[in-house]
């Protein structure tokens, strides 16, 4: 099964492979600052309504200072939670729980780690089959931080959801 693998993925395949999950690394990426950028706006559409909510539980009736109050923090913690997951898209990963190779050509981490003249020595004598396996070693780190990033993206886009109905709620109660 190996010559199957040599052969189906040498250095150029590998990389288009790796360029693929690269792609969907800046995928979860431009959903999540569009996600974002939408966020902004309901935020700046809620930008009022508190102000208008303290008039309520200053002024209202016990129903409405509850009513008001329960949908302020509702808001806000859901607010959190898709800042928070949107945050956990945008972190780096430099740990992905998988021992780094400190001899891969391909990783930024194992590169900032080796002196110029130790990374130009490995690059000169690394052969093509070496460079193919640390290109998918690469693949399999850069699919687990893909999948990572797509798992967050969902999380805030599922808290969006449920922060649409609260917005409109929000602005409505606070007239």
């Amino acid at each position: 099964m190996g010559d199957k693998i040599d052969k189906a993925f040498d250095k150029d395949t590998s990389y288009r492979t790796l360029e693929l999950v690269n792609s969907w690394i800046t995928a979860a990426d431009s959903k999540s600052s569009i996600l974002l950028a939408f966020i902004a706006l309901l935020v700046g559409l809620t930008s009022n309504s508190y102000s208008k909510i303290v008039d309520v539980i200053l002024n209202g009736n016990n129903v409405s200072i509850t009513f008001g109050i329960i949908i302020a923090v509702l808001y806000l913690l859901v607010l959190f939670l898709v800042i928070y997951n949107l945050i956990l898209v945008f972190t780096a990963r430099l740990k992905t729980g998988l021992s780094i190779d400190h001899t891969n050509l391909v990783s930024f981490i194992s590169v900032s780690n080796m002196t110029d003249q130790e990374y130009l020595d490995l690059a000169k004598k690394a052969t093509d089959k070496e460079i193919c396996e640390m290109i998918l070693k690469q693949v399999n780190i850069n699919s687990k931080i893909a999948y990572q990033k797509m798992k967050q993206f969902n999380k805030a886009l599922m808290y969006s959801f449920i922060l649409i109905p609260l917005t409109i709620i929000l602005v409505t109660f606070s007239g």
